[in-house]
Parts: C-alpha cells; sequence; structure tokens
C-alpha cells in the first residue's frame, strides 16, 4: 500500500497491523498513486486505485442504498469529497432509486480541485501554494487535459500542492478521478467548500455527542455549520473516517472543553 510521506500515523500504524507493507512516498496523493502504478506495472500486479475504479465506486455506493432503507423519505446526502468515489457510488446508488434525493460534496477550501473543476466543466488540478500560511483561499489551478496519461495511469509527480496542506488529509486529492468526475457531472447537485476552522468546529461538536471523526469525515457536519440552507428535508452527514491524529485529537479534546453547547444553531443526537 503506497501512501503519501507524512500521512496520518494513525492510518498507517492501523495499516500495518492489518499485516500489510506501506510505502511511504515523497511528493503528496498523486506521487504515491504513480509508485503503485509503477510497481504493479512491473511485477504484472493489480493496481487496486483507491477513487477511480468502478468496483471501488460500486462498494461505496452501497452506503447510499442502506441510507434510504433506514431513511425512506431522505432529503439530501452530504458527503466529504477527495477524488469522488464516495461522492460517486453514493450518487450513483441514490440517483438509480430516489433521483429527486440531493446529493452535495464538500471540500476544503484549500483543496477544491473537485469544486473548482465542476464549476469550470473540466477536470482541473490543484497547483500552487493556496494552502500556505497567508496565501490566498482560492487556489492556483491548471487543466486536466484529456487523453494525456494511459487509462488507469495516475499522473506525474507534480509540485507540492495546497492539497496537501489542509487538515482533512482524508480529502486532500489534488484532481478528480476521471470516472468519478463524470459520475459527479451527471448525478451530484454541487460541490461546496469550507473554512479550515469549520473542520475544527465540526469536530468538537461531533466529540461533544461522543463520536470520535477525524477531519475528512466530518467534512459534511462542517458544510452544514457553515452554509444554511443546505439541510432540505431529512439530511443525512456521512461521517466517513475516524483515524484521527494524535495532535489532531488532543486538541479537539481540549476545544470541546470549553465548547459552547449550541455550535452554530446545529444540534446533534448520537
Amino acid at each position: 500500500i503506497f501512501v503519501p510521506a507524512g500521512a496520518n500515523p494513525v492510518k498507517v500504524a492501523r495499516t500495518r497491523r492489518w499485516g500489510a507493507r506501506v510505502e511511504e512516498v515523497p511528493g503528496g496523493v498523486e506521487a504515491a498513486l504513480a509508485a503503485a502504478a509503477d510497481y504493479a506495472a512491473r511485477g504484472g500486479r493489480l493496481l487496486v486505485h483507491p477513487f477511480d475504479d468502478p468496483a471501488v465506486v460500486a462498494g461505496q455506493g452501497t452506503i447510499g442504498l442502506e441510507l434510504l432503507d433506514q431513511v425512506p423519505d431522505l432529503g439530501t446526502v452530504l458527503v466529504g469529497v477527495g477524488g469522488g468515489g464516495l461522492l460517486g457510488g453514493v450518487a450513483a446508488a441514490l440517483r438509480a432509486r430516489r433521483p429527486g434525493v440531493r446529493v452535495i460534496g464538500v471540500q476544503s477550501v484549500l483543496a477544491p480541485a473537485f469544486a473548482a473543476s465542476l464549476r469550470a466543466g473540466r477536470r482541473l488540478s490543484v497547483a500552487g501554494d493556496a494552502g500556505l500560511p497567508g496565501a490566498s483561499a482560492r487556489a492556483r489551478v491548471v487543466p486536466v487535459i484529456p487523453g494525456s496519461r494511459p487509462s488507469g495511469r495516475p499522473a506525474p509527480t507534480r509540485p507540492a500542492a495546497a492539497a496537501a496542506r489542509t487538515i482533512a488529509d482524508g480529502i486532500a486529492v489534488s484532481e478528480p478521478g476521471a470516472l468519478t468526475f463524470a459520475l459527479a457531472t451527471r448525478l451530484v447537485d454541487e460541490v461546496v467548500t469550507v473554512d479550515e476552522a469549520a473542520f475544527w468546529e465540526a469536530m468538537v461538536l461531533l466529540r461533544r455527542t461522543g463520536l470520535a471523526v477525524e477531519p475528512a469525515g466530518a467534512a459534511p457536519v462542517a458544510a452544514l455549520l457553515r452554509h444554511g440552507g443546505l439541510a432540505q428535508g431529512p439530511t443525512v452527514a456521512i461521517l466517513s473516517g475516524g483515524n484521527i491524529d494524535p495532535g489532531v485529537a488532543s486538541r479537539v479534546k481540549s476545544m470541546a472543553a470549553v465548547a459552547i453547547e449550541d455550535a452554530g444553531g446545529l444540534r446533534t443526537t448520537a
């Protein structure tokens, strides 16, 4: 399993605990994908892409089916999005059974490749220093040229991107997948972005209900805190990860100890 150097140590440790060999690759998500593809090609091995793969998308889409079983009158679903596997899968499942359900993706403002791509109508790649302290929140983007790479092979390593600097490392992907972007273009209502402080506020709120959720997993709740009107009808926020870095967990615990009871008017039940 290939991961970016500096990846969440909790995720890496838990992966190794299952017996996997973990290779840490400098240069971000794209560099790790390129290293994995090269390793697979040299040994005739199967590359399992983390999001841009039909089977992976279909597997994640089963969450959408479960939601409809549990919330028959579902109105809106919010999903954290990086490369788009979870978003595309959930959207495909919901559209097949309940076309009227609104599907909203959520990204960090420092890693907005999916949101920017949907607005532009073509796949874009986040680049530059938008994630550096003091930099503009609007990331510089460059177009991804269709057909510029072999099918299923990641792009060459790029310079460190804004996506690498958001606290939400689980959705810090600087380019949408080809398959997932095509699905989102047809099936997703919109992708919104949230500031970094919103992730902290969301994690604190969730901790106060007894839920330990990593920054990327808390993205949907962060969106509810920042964007009024997203919740239309019975609304589900998918909490998609609990691998919290010890430093992040410690800060969230401290913040939760002094947090006010009502965060932005949003109340939760666990």
